[in-house]
């Protein structure tokens, strides 16, 4: 049972953050990271990469000051039917970890679908402008611990709202797409026909967040990850460069409903995000050895 006194995770969030790109999952990537792609709940497959790994520092946000780690390995299919009816693709979140409490975690994973657990994390600065994190498990397991380091590069300003009008939001371009979690059910779409093949379609929670602030370059430094609760990104090829994220706002908006696909693997665009991931890969990527 939510707890209604409990605020949602609707609404603004201030902080700074670091966004690392992953390599995309295929055949040979190592089990113990694949496994952590799988969700049996739903039908629709993983299509394209690149993954990534978001860390964030809120001071400011619905639930007041918290941290978060989360993990997506790329795009999974959905069914969007007001936009027709040809599968669509977004980021899924599989793994996340907060250092929120009970209450305001059963929220996340109620209203947003994306399956928080409780973490602790402890932050170190160093004088070579390298930031530590070590994340663990509430009873003292190690879960992650990642070093980054902002870049020299000029930092630069990202919004990704429209000047013209806020309605254009670039952010809805790049949503995530959750299963239901805890028991949350939804009604039914009522443009759905009561015959359709779409009723046995499970709901999912698709859900952007607006950002503006000032950004800059991030270099990865290192990782050691426990592969028993955490993605082992060390071992599936992890960029050199991402994103930090020295004073951001955001607005995490409200989800809509969408759908899972009927059948599994009717998403076309194979192709396409074949040559998106192969001209990634050359752009920006440095892999860790």
């Amino acid at each position: 049972m939510i707890d209604q006194t409990t605020p949602s995770p609707f609404g603004p969030y201030k902080g700074q953050g670091w966004v690392v790109f992953l390599s995309s999952l295929t055949s040979s990537s190592p089990h113990a990271i694949c496994h952590f792609a799988e969700h049996p709940t739903t039908k629709g497959r993983l299509v394209g990469g690149p993954g990534f790994l978001s860390l964030y520092r809120y001071y400011e946000s619905p639930f007041g000051p918290y941290d978060e780690l989360s993990y997506s390995p790329g795009w999974y299919e959905y069914l969007n039917i007001c936009d027709g009816p040809y599968p669509k693709s977004a980021k899924r979140i599989t793994k996340s970890f907060v250092s929120c409490n009970d209450a305001q975690i059963a929220r996340i994973r109620y209203d947003l679908g994306i399956p928080a657990e409780r973490a602790q994390f402890t932050w170190n600065s160093f004088p070579t402008g390298e930031v530590a994190v070590q994340v663990t498990l509430p009873n003292g397991v190690q879960i992650i611990d990642l070093i980054m380091k902002r870049t020299s590069f000029p930092s630069f300003t990202i919004n990704s709202v429209s000047l013209i009008s806020d309605w254009l939001d670039v952010a809805k371009l790049s949503p995530i797409v959750q299963p239901l979690l805890d028991g949350r059910q939804v009604p039914v779409l009522p443009n759905i026909d009561p015959h359709s093949p779409l009723l046995t379609c499970a709901p999912l929670l698709k859900a952007h967040t607006t950002i503006r602030g000032e950004s800059g370059i991030a270099t990865f430094v290192r990782a050691a990850t426990n592969r028993d609760v955490f993605p082992p990104i060390e071992e599936a090829g992890v960029s050199r460069y991402g994103f930090a994220l020295m004073d951001v706002e955001m607005i995490v908006n409200p989800p809509e409903i969408v759908l899972d696909v009927v059948t599994p693997g009717e998403y076309s665009s194979g192709s396409v995000w074949r040559f998106f991931t192969n001209w990634f890969k050359g752009f920006i990527f440095v892999w860790k050895k």
